[in-house]
């Protein structure tokens, strides 16, 4: 979960606590080929997050828009998203790759 609490100078900062709730899963298929697609839905309560590509060619995901190269990360066959320690995105998480392929997703 996200939790607001003040530094040493008094302002506010925002960090994540691994949380027992629940995970949204949005595992699904890549739709279209070397199209981006949407994975989640902008999600100011995220608290965390987990992506793989359980398909056979490599994908494109980026959390800052549509997922194409030039932004975007690429995960191979297997792998997984975001490495530890990565910030925990809110906005709209996409992929892009080859039709058919599947991929996991889930966020608490």
């Amino acid at each position: 979960m996200l939790v607001t609490v003040l530094d040493g100078n008094g302002n506010p900062v925002v960090i994540c606590m691994l949380t027992q709730g629940a995970a949204t899963d949005f595992s699904s298929s890549i739709t279209d080929t070397d199209v981006s697609q949407q994975v989640a839905p902008a999600n100011l309560e995220r608290s965390g997050l987990y992506f793989q590509n359980r398909g056979i060619n490599s994908m494109l995901v980026s959390e800052l828009g549509s997922a194409e190269a030039a932004n975007a990360y690429l995960i191979s066959p297997g792998g997984t998203w975001p490495p530890p320690n990565y910030p925990i995105p809110t906005g709209v998480i996409n992929v892009a790759g080859a039709a058919g392929d599947i991929y996991v997703y889930r966020e608490w």
